[in-house]
């Protein structure tokens, strides 16, 4: 079974959707960014970018991607900005 968190956004959302067996769909409740896993990550991959121009969409996926990169080889920074306990340590 997987369960997939979802935030409120309009195009999480879709009246005729079929939802395979096996997957559960759970949305978040509305205006509680504090319970999305990603949100305290955003700041980590965007201070990649903060204040740059970048000549094209090539150019900034290569920062971005960068940065991933950097995230997933240090999960003690991802850590500690998240602080959630079930990270694995």
């Amino acid at each position: 079974m997987v369960v997939l968190l979802l935030d409120n956004a309009g195009w999480h959302r879709a009246k005729n959707l079929q939802v395979p067996p096996g997957l559960v769909l759970m949305h978040l409740p509305a205006y509680t960014p504090e319970l999305s896993p990603a949100e305290p990550v955003i700041p980590l991959i965007r201070e990649a970018v903060a204040n740059r121009s970048f000549e094209g969409l090539d150019e900034l996926e290569e920062v971005l991607v960068r940065r991933c990169a950097y995230l997933m080889e240090h999960p003690e920074v991802v850590r500690g900005r998240a602080g959630f306990q079930w990270l694995p340590k």
